[in-house]
């Protein structure tokens, strides 16, 4: 009985012991991965709209010169790659994100049917987005804005 007995504690410990190492295996540590999601919308798109309001909100000074014409939003941040790869993409940005991460980047351009081009780029930074370059070409490749602009 006594040799049962020790059996029988000897194989919960090796059981136990295989449940802990176990549990430290199927934790794998993922790295970070930086990740860009780039939108585009037409000349015209409803959205136009929100994305010149959140411009002006964050830079009045750099308010869009020209009419939006066709715009790109590239939105570049870093995350858990293990989260990326079971996301799926939700869509385009917009509304634009009202918050972010230290470091997260976004990237406006807007290319009106004239030729002219504007873009502002920004970053997140201590709780806010800040603007932290722009260029603009006006029309027929000129770099000054419109008049009244």
């Amino acid at each position: 009985m006594k040799v049962k007995g020790l059996v029988l504690v000897l194989s919960l410990v090796v059981v136990a012991g295989m449940v802990r190492s176990v549990d430290a295996v199927a934790a794998p540590r993922f790295a970070s991965t930086t990740v860009v999601q780039e939108s585009a919308y037409g000349a015209g798109s409803a959205d136009l709209e929100f994305i010149t309001d959140w411009i002006v909100r964050r830079s009045p000074a750099h308010a869009p010169m020209l009419p939006l014409g066709a715009v790109t939003v590239r939105h570049t941040f870093t995350a858990n790659a293990r989260d990326v790869r079971l996301s799926r993409p939700n869509g385009p940005p917009v509304p634009l994100p009202s918050s972010g991460r230290e470091g997260e980047e976004l990237t406006i351009t807007s290319r009106s049917p004239d030729g002219g081009v504007e873009t502002w780029g920004y970053t997140w930074h201590d709780q806010g987005w800040v603007l932290v370059e722009y260029h603009f070409k006006g029309p027929n490749n000129t770099n000054s804005p419109p008049l009244g602009g």
